[in-house]
């Protein structure tokens, strides 16, 4: 029953103008003309637990064909109202996709201000809208009239520059999301989900203590949605909470670099399999879940080292030799977990590209 082809055809055309007024003030717009088809063929499972081969499908024999037309305008000023060192960017778009019938429209604007000669704070705030899943307006399993996803963005960061080498940001934001598709009794899904995510992003670029290079970035976040088939509000898939990376190089000598990596990240959410039931009708176990995505994964984590050549094999090609130690302390970093067919025990299932393992690889320019 697992056996789906789908195929999608996107055609786009966009085209940018861009006139200056004078050396402070700058005028943009443009638009976009886009053309999609997606062709689904094949089956599907009734119930995503059972994927027997004589188990209960959905036949799919459908083609979803949509167009998009967007146009936008935007003015950019590096002094606002004669103040010196502030600047600001303001602009609005509409897009129609005619087979549909719905059409939107997204301000959107951004301001800064340049503190010193090494910072500046800015302010961005935007709408922006984006059409659910095409698979979802299918008249057989969804619902034509679904409404454009809406997204509100807020977003304050700070950028200091230490000198030419060295740089700091941090970046808070908060997203509100409206009109996602929910799952619906009556006709299939209708447009009443909504979430949220809100975090801080760091990152520091630079020079290091004996001559080590590279940058260090951590990422919060918390996020929410009510959607798809979620029974209720919860934490959304994104939410990985923490995420941490350590990214340093070190030249041994003019043609041999030394690299390392250090990622660290939090769970993912997922389901769990709480107790399962037996269906006489089905003739298999039936799982009983607990809330969505109220369990988490282990914390990923894994260690890189990698040992790199630039040289040349003669005076006209060049030639970067690499070997790469992936997760060498072997973390047991998980892809997901399987269940017996009676859900009364569970096994991990284990990420391919996570493992212990070592790469070779060259590069070579004529």
């Amino acid at each position: 029953v697992l056996d789906l082809n789908t195929t999608d055809k996107i055609y786009n055309f966009r085209n940018d103008f861009e006139y200056e007024l004078d050396p402070s003030l700058k005028i943009l717009t443009g638009f976009e003309i886009e053309k999609r088809t997606i062709d689904y063929q094949g089956t599907v499972p009734l119930d995503d637990y059972d994927i027997r081969p004589d188990a209960p499908a959905i036949v799919l024999n459908a083609a979803v064909n949509g167009s998009r037309m967007g146009i936008y305008s935007e003015i950019q000023s590096t002094r606002v109202f004669g103040i010196r060192d502030a600047m600001i960017s303001a602009g609005i778009r509409y897009d129609r996709v005619p087979e549909l019938s719905l059409g939107w429209t997204d301000p959107r604007v951004s301001a800064a201000y340049k503190l010193n000669e090494s910072s500046n704070v800015r302010f961005s705030f935007g709408v922006f809208h984006q059409l659910p899943d095409p698979k979802l307006f299918r008249p057989e399993d969804g619902n034509p009239g679904l409404k454009p996803m809406e997204a509100i963005h807020y977003i304050l960061s700070y950028d200091y520059s230490i000198d030419e080498q060295n740089s700091f940001r941090i970046e808070t934001y908060y997203k509100k999301y409206l009109d996602l598709p929910l799952q619906n009794p009556i006709n299939n899904y209708n447009s009443d989900g909504y979430g949220f995510a809100e975090g801080v992003d760091m990152i520091y670029k630079g020079i290091f203590p004996f001559g080590i290079t590279g940058w260090i970035s951590y990422g919060y976040i918390s996020t929410k949605r009510l959607w798809l088939d979620y029974g209720a509000f919860c934490n959304s898939s994104y939410d990985v909470t923490n995420n941490l990376s350590i990214i340093m190089k070190y030249n041994l000598t003019d043609h041999f670099q030394l690299g390392g990596s250090v990622k660290y990240a939090t769970g993912r959410p997922y389901t769990p399999v709480v107790s399962s039931g037996y269906s006489d009708q089905l003739k298999i176990y039936v799982p009983e879940y607990a809330p969505t995505n109220s369990g988490r994964f282990p914390d990923y984590k894994r260690i890189d080292l990698r040992l790199t050549y630039f040289g040349n094999l003669t005076p006209n090609i060049s030639a970067v030799i690499y070997m790469e130690g992936l997760n060498i302390f072997d973390y047991d970093n998980i892809f997901g977990y399987s269940y017996t067919p009676d859900y009364s025990r569970r096994t991990t299932i284990q990420s391919y590209f996570g493992q212990r393992m070592l790469v070779f690889g060259f590069e070579v320019g004529i």
